[in-house]
């Protein structure tokens, strides 16, 4: 949906995954497009958010979530 240019029905579907999917990519891509919606605010915090969360978990998690981490900290510092 992103990709065809349906940001708001991406929104609804990121937003909604990043509640039950296991791995950090739903929260980055729903924080990443919020960013480029313009909702820096709400993005911020899902990005914060879902860095706090893979910083606690086990180490094998985070290295499987290295690319995601690594896009959440780029989005975060500007």
């Amino acid at each position: 949906m992103e990709e065809s240019g349906r940001s708001d029905d991406a929104l609804y579907e990121y937003q909604a995954l990043a509640n039950y999917y296991p791995g950090a990519e739903a929260r980055v891509r729903y924080g990443l497009l919020l960013e480029k919606a313009g909702r820096r605010t709400e993005a911020k915090a899902v990005l914060t958010e879902a860095l706090t969360q893979l910083k606690r978990a086990p180490k094998y998690v985070r290295r499987v979530q290295a690319e995601w981490i690594a896009q959440a900290e780029k989005a975060l510092r500007g």
